[in-house]
């Protein structure tokens, strides 16, 4: 391909795409090749929808998150084009969740949630504001680093509050996921929030969202997840059903918001010998490091100061953690300085 990328497999179709495994040779590393197959289209249509392609590449090209996929090159080769992102090694959550043999815990999977809001975050703070539009199992990548990579921006939109502009690729997303809006083209970020419940519902019961359409005419509804996986509590029922609320004006206003309702929700979800990350803010430590030692003999003690924000925004505090690893993590003082003011120390239960 192009002279430079050589094809080693094939990893998988979807609609008018294939995407490859390949070998750039130029720079001797493994990177994803997204073909876009026109020649069944109608002159006009192919030209329509190539145009289109490139703009999603450039989109994709001028966003910088550690939770998308970074855009390497695009070229046209034999009148396809081709979009060229890094690889990424791992499985989408929806194979995960299908071949594993022992189902994720409830913790997990609110883990890799809250990520997602991160990238939705990310996604709607942006000018203009980009709707992902087909969030589901399947288009979240999980990274041997335990990162949560959104992949497939094939029906994104860019959206204006006063306007809607420039579709990427023609589509209404997946039945179960795609909410009622969608379907007329009246999407905003509400609609992500619905796509957010109806994967995180997936997730926690295994079994496929029911669709927007029947819902709204009565012929389905949506179980609380609590009753297809005991391990789901009252709390996690009622942040599901609010996002996938059939109107948008039912559901949270924002990720943001969904977010929060979501971390509300840890105080009573983790088990015994799961460690459980708390902040409390103790200003008037001394700036010497205790040496550390084990949390699970002493369960209870406050260890560990951190550099953190010390006015007890919790959210942030909780971002910048994770940005560092995986929750539970412990991290010394020096990790944080120069980033965030303040010490803090952390609680850690099991």
């Amino acid at each position: 391909m192009n002279q430079r990328y050589s094809v080693e497999q094939v990893l998988g179709h979807g609609g008018m795409s294939t995407v490859y495994l390949a070998l750039d040779r130029k720079l001797g590393s493994r990177v994803a090749v997204k073909r876009l197959d026109v020649r069944r289209m109608a002159p006009d249509e192919a030209s329509q929808v190539a145009a289109q392609f490139e703009r999603e590449a450039r989109l994709l090209a001028s966003l910088d998150h550690h939770g998308l996929v970074h855009v390497l090159d695009y070229f046209v080769e034999e009148g396809l084009p081709h979009l060229v992102t890094a690889f990424i090694e791992g499985r989408d959550l929806q194979c995960l969740i299908d071949t594993a043999v022992h189902e994720p815990d409830v913790e997990t999977i609110l883990g890799w949630a809250d990520q997602i809001c991160e990238v939705l975050e990310y996604l709607h703070a942006h000018e203009p504001t980009i709707l992902f539009r087909d969030l589901k199992p399947a288009n979240v990548m999980l990274g041997t680093d335990q990162r949560v990579r959104l992949i497939d921006f094939g029906i994104a939109r860019l959206f204006c509050p006063r306007k809607e502009t420039t579709v990427l690729l023609r589509g209404f997303g997946t039945p179960g996921y795609a909410p009622l809006e969608q379907y007329g083209g009246g999407t905003d970020p509400r609609s992500d929030i619905y796509a957010l419940g109806a994967t995180l519902y997936a997730l926690l019961t295994r079994k496929a969202p029911p669709d927007a359409v029947s819902r709204a005419a009565g012929g389905a509804r949506v179980e609380p997840p609590s009753a297809l996986n005991p391990a789901v509590w009252p709390a996690i029922d009622q942040v599901v059903h609010r996002m996938m609320a059939i109107s948008k004006d039912e559901r949270y206003s924002s990720v943001g918001e969904a977010r929060r309702a979501l971390h509300q929700t840890r105080p009573s979800l983790f088990g015994p010998g799961t460690p459980v990350v708390r902040f409390c803010p103790h200003r008037d430590l001394p700036t010497a490091v205790p040496a550390r030692s084990s949390t699970r003999s002493d369960p209870l003690r406050f260890r560990y100061p951190y550099t953190v924000i010390c006015r007890g925004d919790y959210a942030r505090v909780e971002r910048a953690m994770k940005g560092c690893g995986m929750p539970g993590l412990a991290f010394y003082q020096n990790e944080f300085n120069g980033i965030l003011p303040g010490y803090w120390m952390a609680l850690v239960i099991h």
